[in-house]
């Protein structure tokens, strides 16, 4: 189809009187290398049907037409010409694409532009979306509010490796297409209906040749009740700054056309405002998911738990490091370990150099960098702890685990503790954007306490039994003897729900039977809720018997491995589980596990092995008697678990948790910072937002150091110890620094 050219508005209209809606326009002025790109780049991803109108400005590089006018009918497209005998400037030159196209939509294209893939398609999409909208712009490079990926941040470059057509793709396929609302059209590249035009005019040509003319339309048809979206599927290339330049003389014509739109519209410049500093908006989760088109998926993981204790907490965070690592779709994976951390911690980092691991103190300083989603794999109990996940993360997911804590009070210093740690756990999970359990049975008990709800993001991602180190080294426990071995092994925290008396109980009716084995209780101690007196009294009447109980604490993997290498039956009484490592684990050292199938371990351990159906002690001493006596039952029992424990992988795990992130990634970060705690009193955040202090406030660090050191047990004893002079002077020196700062 041969390029036409035309010298008046009249005739553009008359060549286009065909042309369907919308048109494309592109003002053409000297910048030959972008033009051409910008029309190569449009004939390409356009359907042929489609009529561009170029309006050529009268430059002094005649290129572009004599190119077109060469080319003639190689081009698919209609082409209109429409040559101005004087500059006329942008403006001007947009009104008469406005003349020449009436009836129809009209979309205006940078000629610095470069747009790929469907674009047209998708950006009609948007603008259609609802006869509200007057004008839909795309994301880009280059675009002020529409930025990506740094958000608010123009770049003349696109991230590295991509092309413009790359780019369209990535963002295309990762948007949600929610076409957020944005305050006024953005020029590079803009979508116009034609009833708006009609309505209210063409661009004002007080704004002419340029700059601030999109935004006067624009905050027209907001007066009138229209509004403004963004197309958050379509990206196109904007080099940018090629327009006007950047003399004097335009940035005082900027100025001026600025202070114009100020006087006219004064609630302008606030919505401006929160469209770049909104984190919670529609616009602001179109930017971050665009941008994760562009860059890829940041995750973190909240691993501030990695003390020098490693329980099953600490091997649930390393091993879920370990699992995400090994997924090819996070981009980049980020461990928030102590500034301070233990042997264990830098060996893990050694093996995995493609993770970042950030020592911090997060009540102290602040994250300089966010991830898009940050993964806390244990409870939450504090809210200083909240908070940084709250400010680290666009989203963040946490592993609630269990309600085991949440419903019982025996486990706190005192029934107001308890309550705090149930109003921190429900803001937590109000808050959180996705919310993982280890068990269905979990899963289910926190929606009968109400944390969660057909709304909340979860999922099942059960927790990982692999093999880990089975073969590793060893050590023996202090207390254990080098030649004790064939002993009853109870493995676990002395909580009363782990029922350490009733294991106790199974193997005194054991030994009265004529059995000679040992009992082994090891595990921590916790402060509250314990069943340490419950032992002792037990103990207290079989005088006989006691000095063959052997009571361990904390143990390390490789005390562990020591132990399970020489037990013959772990007994696993509990009356309730989140999940239950402890079976498992014995299995892979090929050690059978006599357990309850109480609470969640009734949905994952295997159907029809021998386990302790009730708490009557001859009974359960029977099954453990039958185990012990028969091999061949007891290596069945535990190659049954080990073989049922393969379908319970790190991997699984990792990949059932992406899952979950994409989803929490989908979902708004929401405004809700507070919620009624139990007492009736509300309990919350203070906003995502910074705040600058008040003109009479003190340091602001002041108060997080004090909090940090305050949340830290170990720490504070270590810097000043109670009753010590350390103590007293740094008491001293805080309420001085309160008192004359307010």
């Amino acid at each position: 189809m041969p390029v036409s050219l035309a010298t008046t508005t009249a005739a553009a209209s008359a060549l286009l009187a065909d042309a369907p809606s919308p048109v494309v326009m592109i003002a053409v002025h000297n910048s030959y290398d972008d033009v051409v790109r910008c029309v190569e780049a449009v004939t390409r991803h356009t359907a042929a049907d489609t009529a561009l109108l170029l309006v050529d400005d009268c430059g002094a590089d005649r290129r572009i037409v004599h190119l077109l006018d060469r080319l003639g009918d190689r081009i698919a497209h209609p082409v209109v010409v429409l040559q101005h005998a004087s500059n006329q400037g942008f403006v001007r030159a947009c009104n008469a694409a406005f003349a020449a196209t009436p009836g129809r939509d009209l979309v205006i294209v940078n000629s610095d532009v470069v747009v790929g893939p469907e674009w047209l398609d998708r950006l009609a999409e948007a603008a259609c979306s609802s006869d509200t909208v007057a004008t839909a712009s795309t994301l880009t490079n280059h675009g002020t509010i529409l930025s990506v990926p740094d958000r608010n941040r123009s770049s003349h470059a696109l991230p590295t490796g991509l092309t413009p057509d790359e780019a369209a793709r990535r963002v295309a396929a990762g948007s949600h297409r929610s076409r957020p609302a944005i305050p006024t059209a953005v020029g590079h590249c803009m979508y116009i209906r034609r009833h708006v035009v009609d309505l209210i005019g063409p661009f004002d040509e007080t704004f002419s040749p340029g700059y601030g003319e999109e935004v006067d339309f624009s905050q027209r048809a907001v007066a009138h009740g229209f509004r403004h979206v963004c197309a958050d599927d379509v990206f196109t290339y904007h080099r940018g700054g090629g327009s006007f330049g950047g003399t004097p003389e335009v940035e005082a014509r900027r100025a001026r056309h600025e202070d114009i739109v100020r006087q006219r519209y004064p609630w302008y410049r606030d919505r401006v405002r929160a469209a770049e500093t909104d984190v919670t908006s529609g616009l602001a989760d179109a930017l971050a998911t665009a941008r994760r088109s562009l860059l890829g998926l940041t995750v973190g993981v909240d691993a501030l738990c990695l003390g020098p204790d490693q329980m099953g907490t600490q091997q649930i965070v390393v091993e879920s490091i370990r699992a995400l690592a090994r997924r090819p779709e996070i981009d980049r994976l980020v461990a928030f370990v102590p500034p301070h951390a233990p042997p264990y911690v830098d060996a893990l980092a050694a093996e995995l150099p493609a993770v970042e691991f950030v020592g911090l103190m997060p009540q102290a300083a602040p994250v300089e960098r966010r991830v898009d989603v940050v993964y806390r794999p244990y409870q939450v109990i504090r809210l200083s702890e909240l908070d940084f996940l709250a400010r680290v993360g666009e989203r963040f997911v946490v592993n609630q685990l269990d309600t085991i804590a949440f419903e019982n009070p025996a486990y706190f210093a005192s029934a107001e503790l308890w309550h705090e740690y149930r109003d921190v756990t429900r803001l937590t999970l109000e808050l959180a954007h996705g919310v993982a359990f280890i068990s269905e049975r979990s899963r289910q008990a926190a929606r009968a306490e109400g944390l969660v709800d057909d709304l909340t993001a979860t999922a099942v991602v059960s927790c990982g039994v692999d093999p880990v180190d089975v073969h590793g080294p060893e050590a023996r426990p202090a207390g254990m003897s080098p030649d004790d071995e064939g002993f009853l092994l109870c493995l676990g925290a002395s909580y009363l729900h782990k029922n350490r008396r009733f294991a106790l109980e199974v193997w005194a009716d054991l030994r009265h039977r004529g059995w000679e084995g040992r009992l082994v209780l090891a595990g921590p101690t916790p402060p509250h809720g314990n069943s340490l007196a419950a032992e002792a009294e037990f103990l207290l009447g079989e005088p006989l018997l006691r000095e063959e109980v052997t009571t361990l604490g904390t143990l390390s993997e490789a005390e562990k491995r020591w132990l399970y290498r020489r037990t013959s039956l772990v007994l696993y009484p509990s009356a309730i589980e989140g999940f239950g490592l402890v079976p498992f684990e014995a299995a892979n050292h090929g050690v059978p596990t006599l357990a309850t199938r109480r609470g969640s371990l009734d949905e994952v351990l295997p159907p029809g092995i021998p386990t302790l159906a009730s708490f009557a002690v001859p009974q359960a001493a029977d099954v453990a008697w039958d185990l012990l006596h028969d091999p061949v039952k007891a290596k069945e029992l535990s190659e049954t678990i080990q073989l049922h424990g393969r379908s319970f992988t790190w991997d699984v795990v990792a990949a059932r948790l992406l899952g979950l992130f994409e989803e929490a990634l989908r979902r708004s970060r929401g405004r809700v910072l507070a919620i009624e705690g139990e007492s009736g009193e509300p309990i919350g955040l203070a906003p995502r937002a910074h705040r600058p202090p008040p003109p009479d406030a003190g340091p602001p660090s002041l108060e997080r150091i004090v909090r940090a050191v305050v949340d830290r047990p170990e720490l504070k004893q270590g810097l000043s110890p109670d009753g010590s002079r350390r103590q007293r002077v740094a008491r001293s020196l805080i309420t001085e620094v309160r008192r004359r700062f307010g």
